[in-house]
């Protein structure tokens, strides 16, 4: 075989190796995209998820600090529902407290 029948052949080689190379960067460009629209899906439904929770939150909140406003019950800052029961706690054992020194009984 020649010179130029080898350096032939080699080039050959070396242009299917190319051909190759850039059919994998191809569908590794491909799946890049895949997963990039993938994680960008999956971080848009967390954050729809977070604001419904959120919004349910809101609601469960608003509903007892209506129901403590209507009754006459102080609703403090009220930042979270645990905050409005836990306003609503000492209140109602003031409340029990003051009712058993009325009725002349202890609490």
């Amino acid at each position: 075989m020649s010179e130029r029948e080898k350096l032939l052949e080699l080039v050959e080689k070396l242009h299917g190796n190319v051909v190759a190379m850039r059919g994998l960067c191809d569908l590794t460009t491909d799946r890049l995209n895949e997963l990039e629209t993938s994680l960008a899906e999956s971080a848009r439904e967390a954050a729809i998820a977070d604001l419904n929770q959120a919004a349910r939150e809101y609601a469960e909140r608003e509903q007892l600090s209506q129901w403590m406003i209507a009754h006459s019950f102080a609703t403090g800052h009220g930042d979270t529902f645990a905050d409005l029961l836990k306003e609503l706690s000492w209140q109602v054992a003031e409340l029990r407290k003051a009712l058993g020194a009325v009725e002349g009984r202890k609490p």
